[in-house]
């Protein structure tokens, strides 16, 4: 996931203590507020991963682009809607612990 910091911490929520997915997370160095930072770094659970990372937000996005069509991984993008029934759907099959492992 690469992001400015207004969704990460939503995205990293969504699927933090799940033992079926993991969440890489690349923000850009210097980009994003001190409260935005703060809110992924507190998300500490083992699945979650985040790293600051030097350039723009676009040029984050190729290394994550170059990642698929991989096998076992997906892509949201944050200007798709499907972003967000994507999220809405797993926060609450968090939620209800529907999660199949």
């Amino acid at each position: 996931m690469g992001t400015t910091g207004d969704t990460g911490s939503a995205a990293m929520n969504a699927v933090r203590g799940s033992n079926s997915i993991d969440i890489i997370g690349l923000y850009p160095k210097g980009r994003i507020s001190t409260i935005q930072e703060w809110h992924m770094r507190s998300i500490t659970d083992s699945n979650v991963h985040l790293f600051e990372v030097e350039g723009t937000s676009d040029e984050l996005d190729v290394p994550i682009k170059e990642c698929f069509p991989s096998e076992g991984l997906a892509c949201v993008n944050a200007i798709n809607w499907a972003r967000i029934m994507i999220q809405v759907f797993l926060k609450e099959q968090k939620e209800n612990d529907l999660f199949i492992y």
